[in-house]
């Protein structure tokens, strides 16, 4: 098992998602890593909206400056969600 402490490809990884967005989530991981020594435990990847965490540090007064990537993980669809509630209604119904 990685240890806590250990660099490169044996250090502990841990991924944390936003939830919803405009809920809770945001505020309690970016208070979660900001807490001392709590960056050194881990890699740490959060997988949500940049502009997201950006907004919620600014409204903690903080600034927001961790690496993301220079391409999206995954590119959300909306036509996805209306499909998903067509079917839904459809089995509903």
């Amino acid at each position: 098992m990685p240890g806590a402490n250990s660099k490169g490809p044996n250090q502990l990884r841990i991924a944390i998602t936003l939830g919803d967005p405009a809920g809770v989530g945001p505020e309690i991981v970016l208070k979660a890593l900001w807490r001392s020594g709590v960056a050194r435990l881990a890699r740490f990847t959060v997988y949500g909206s940049h502009a997201v965490l950006r907004d919620a540090a600014r409204r903690f007064g903080r600034s927001y400056e961790w690496d993301r990537p220079e391409s999206p993980v995954a590119v959300i669809d909306p036509s996805a969600g209306k499909r998903r509630a067509a079917t839904a209604a459809a089995a509903f119904s």
